[in-house]
């Protein structure tokens, strides 16, 4: 291809994308694609004003030629829970629907509060069985979590990504799920239930990674606390799930290490030397343990190892 036609082509495709842009009329895009949205995430967009632009800002994997753009957004979602976002980006891509599938990407700005990607995809395209959906964190304040999970307080940041596959809105079937998440200055609500009681801990840094599959928990690890908090260790574990997901059965292995302080004050519901065994030289509690019968057998019985 000669040198004039090469140029030709590029002032051509720039004049299409040009025109897309800037002489379209928006309403009608913008009332499908909210619609559109709505009707398979289940999440309701308010924003005001909302203008026609690109994606590409959003990278290879999360970006598309085309998408619209606003600012001052509102995501709520089914049990009354609100994202403001001060910029919103929605990116769907066109390649997926010549296939049958639908995908795009929801970009949410929050300020202070860090940024939420979510991208989702299913098929067909005009009323798709299952969704998958992939989400990336980055400096998200967890106090956020607070509206979403009715405990307080959380505080700290988190950055990382979450991906749930082959999601089926009708049914209760647990999706299987990705994890792997990065956490700063965590702090966790309190635990209150039947058998012990844990005050809210202040937890510093926190990392999680692990997966979902077929009903079944694996937890690859847990890392949290350092030296100079009150309460470090790391944990991996291998559990099966109930129909209602918590933990029934399986396997955990860790180390804990809490200050003796904190331990005779705030930890009294629970003993440690029994639960988790005796404090090593190291200064660590180091266990394997059974999960029998639910959480509360992690407590009532001793490592096996002990």
């Amino acid at each position: 291809m000669s040198q004039n036609k090469i140029i030709g082509t590029i002032v051509f495709i720039a004049g299409l994308i040009f025109g897309i842009l800037f002489f379209i009329p928006i309403d009608p895009i913008r009332a499908r694609v909210l619609s559109y949205v709505s009707r398979q995430s289940d999440i309701e967009i308010t924003i005001k004003k909302l203008g026609l632009g690109t994606g590409l800002g959003l990278g290879i994997s999360d970006g598309s030629l085309f998408a619209l753009r606003g600012k001052d957004a509102l995501i709520g979602f089914q049990n009354g829970q609100m994202l403001r976002c001060s910029k919103l980006i929605i990116a769907p891509k066109i390649l997926p629907i010549l296939v049958g599938r639908f995908s795009g990407t929801l970009y949410c700005e929050m300020g202070a509060s860090g940024t939420v990607t979510a991208g989702i995809s299913g098929s067909p395209f005009w009323n798709p069985k299952t969704l998958n959906l992939s989400v990336e964190v980055e400096e998200l304040d967890m106090a956020i979590l607070e509206q979403f999970t009715q405990v307080s307080p959380f505080a700290g940041t988190l950055n990382g990504t979450v991906e749930l596959k082959e999601v089926n809105p009708s049914s209760s079937r647990m999706p299987d799920a990705e994890w792997n998440l990065d956490g700063k200055e965590v702090m966790l609500p309190a635990v209150t239930q039947d058998f012990f009681n844990l005050p809210s801990l202040q937890i510093g840094p926190m990392s999680t990674k692990g997966t979902i599959q077929n009903s079944k928990l694996k937890i690859d690890e847990i890392k949290f606390g350092k030296a100079d908090t009150m309460i470090e260790g790391t944990l991996t574990a291998n559990l099966g799930l109930s129909s209602s997901g918590v933990p029934s059965n399986g396997e955990i292995t860790g180390k804990l290490r809490t200050d003796p302080d904190f331990e005779k004050s705030q930890l009294t519901d629970i003993n440690l030397d029994l639960a988790f065994g005796k404090v090593k030289p190291s200064g660590f509690r180091e266990f394997r343990k059974k999960m029998e019968g639910g959480p509360q057998s992690l407590l009532m019985n001793p490592p096996l190892d002990n």
